[in-house]
């Protein structure tokens, strides 16, 4: 917890890659897969802030295959879905009947 702690003052500050460190250093030392998770979450958003979507959605998309199974990861969808949307749907074909 205090790996976490202190990547997120970092961030706070704006030392992002510093932060990233710490946050990498977290996720290794947690056990639970939902604290892994959170850390992943902290990275991603880092490079989502700072415009690196490229790596924010492989991170999303790593993190998917990573935690597919836990309930959390539910918000993995979510976020690739702002951050890289899907194309929209085709309209639909006329039925033909009156």
């Amino acid at each position: 917890m205090l790996a976490e702690a202190i990547g997120l003052k970092l961030r706070e500050q704006n030392l992002n890659a510093e932060a990233k460190q710490w946050f990498g250093n977290a996720r290794n030392r947690y056990v639970a897969s939902e604290d892994k998770l959170r850390q992943d979450f902290h990275v991603i958003a880092i490079d989502r802030a700072s415009g690196r979507k490229d790596e924010a959605i492989r991170g999303l998309r790593d993190a998917q295959l990573r935690y597919g199974p836990i309930p959390e990861s539910d918000a993995l969808t979510g976020w690739l879905n702002i951050v890289d949307p899907p194309p929209p749907a085709p309209p639909a074909k006329p039925s033909g009947k009156s």
